[in-house]
């Protein structure tokens, strides 16, 4: 799943979220508060005390000073480079006693490990722009840029590969982003992680307030996202929305859940921060395209035919000039880390399917239920329509039969002869005499 494509997928689920649940509804006034609490947030840009210095390179017999600065507390602080014992390589050009034009810097210490950056001279004795840097011992390989213009500008970028490699089980594979905006005091970053399906954004006001989006399209993930405001370690709001299209809001008071519906202005600050925070950060793919220039044109100038360096181990060294670059001595692990996923998908995908498959059987016995159903109750009803028919019938038969019987005939008096005869009709009966 690509980088971008995910970004675009969890812009639409964040987007077409919010459903109304049944719980109470949280008041605007409570969510006013909240945006206003995150919005006045600050990061504290102050610059640390910046130290620099020109170090010679330990493979350079003549004079060829490179570059060298850290962030430190004071200025009075000792540079690591005065307190470690360090290697410090150069395989590029030099002028005028300097590093000059394209290269990359290798240094290696105790405390850092070996550690290498893609730098650039344009002129002798000027602080150089940076493209690229591989932190061999820690499986970190970073692009970004930063030039005497990008620093102008307060904006810093950087796209991240890193691996993590503790061990044959916990082997994996992320691509990190991060865009710091000091102009706007934000700060974004994204996490993916490869072949997962899995991303998590993050939106950070300050060290201390951020929003927190986790998104999820592997099947077997009950969740697709899980939008989070939190002061530190510690959720403020969370909203849930689930691969059926549920959705669960959450607000915390004392570290204690309870249910929630989010105002208006609350669920607007959302969408917004998130949406914004995405775009600036699908941005960083063409901020770097000239450190990725940069890099192509150092592999043109040292891959072209076999590498070899005299102060540092060849294999190592040439990893840059490989199809996968640093990644190279990785390729089995990689392999082995995306077939585990890909057989992992497999098998949601065919779990998936057999629940597919069995609603709509469900369906399907269902459905012939119903019809037999609606049969035998048709059936049901047509018997009693039958019965009653043969009952009307055989009230009318006993009605007719009733109407044209004749009351016996009864003798009232003496010897003398006098007929009475009486009929009955319907409910009367009539008598007469002879």
């Amino acid at each position: 799943m690509k980088f971008k494509y995910l970004q675009v997928f969890f812009i639409t689920f964040f987007l077409s979220g919010c459903a109304a649940n049944s719980a109470p509804k949280m008041s605007s006034e409570k969510g006013q508060k909240l945006v206003t609490e995150f919005q006045t947030e600050n990061f504290d840009w102050t610059s640390p005390a910046r130290v620099t210095s020109w170090l010679q390179p330990d493979n350079k017999e003549e004079s060829c000073k490179i570059f060298i600065g850290t962030d430190a507390s004071n200025k009075s602080e000792r540079p690591f480079w005065e307190k470690e014992d360090i290697s410090i390589f150069w395989d590029g050009e030099c002028k005028d006693g300097y590093a000059y034009g394209i290269g990359r810097e290798f240094m290696e210490s105790v405390g850092s490990g070996l550690i290498s950056s893609l730098a650039s001279y344009d002129e002798p004795g000027i602080k150089p722009s940076l493209y690229y840097t591989a932190k061999y011992d820690d499986h970190q390989y970073s692009y970004f840029l930063e030039t005497s213009k990008s620093e102008s500008e307060g904006i810093v970028f950087s796209q991240e590969f890193v691996v993590f490699n503790n061990g044959t089980n916990n082997f994996s594979l992320g691509k990190s982003t991060s865009v710091f905006d000091k102009e706007n005091n934000i700060n974004y970053e994204s996490h993916e992680y490869l072949f997962t399906g899995r991303t998590t954004y993050f939106i950070n006001f300050s060290t201390n307030k951020s929003i927190k989006l986790e998104g999820s399209i592997y099947l077997a993930d009950a969740i697709r996202w899980r939008t989070t405001l939190a002061r530190g370690a510690d959720p403020a709001v969370v909203v849930i929305k689930y691969k059926n299209d549920a959705v669960q809001m959450f607000e915390y008071e004392d570290q204690v859940r309870k249910a929630t519906q989010l105002p208006e202005n609350l669920t607007s600050f959302f969408q917004h921060e998130v949406t914004t925070g995405i775009s600036n950060l699908q941005r960083v793919d063409t901020l770097l395209q000239p450190s990725k220039r940069a890099m192509s044109i150092y592999k043109r100038r040292v891959c072209q035919g076999e590498v070899s360096v005299d102060f540092m181990d060849d294999t190592l060294y040439g990893q840059i000039c490989l199809p996968d670059g640093d990644l190279s001595r990785y390729s089995d692990q990689i392999a082995k880390y995306e077939k585990s996923w890909k057989e992992s998908w497999a098998r949601a995908e065919e779990s998936q399917k057999k629940r597919a498959r069995l609603a709509i059987q469900n369906r399907k016995i269902a459905t012939r239920q119903a019809k037999k159903d609606a049969h035998a109750m048709a059936q049901s009803l047509s018997d009693f329509g039958k019965s009653v028919s043969q009952f009307n019938q055989n009230a009318t038969t006993l009605h007719q039969s009733a109407v044209n019987q004749s009351v016996p005939t009864v003798n009232f008096g003496g010897n003398d002869v006098v007929t009475t005869n009486c009929v009955r009709i319907s409910n009367v009966v009539n008598c007469r005499s002879r």
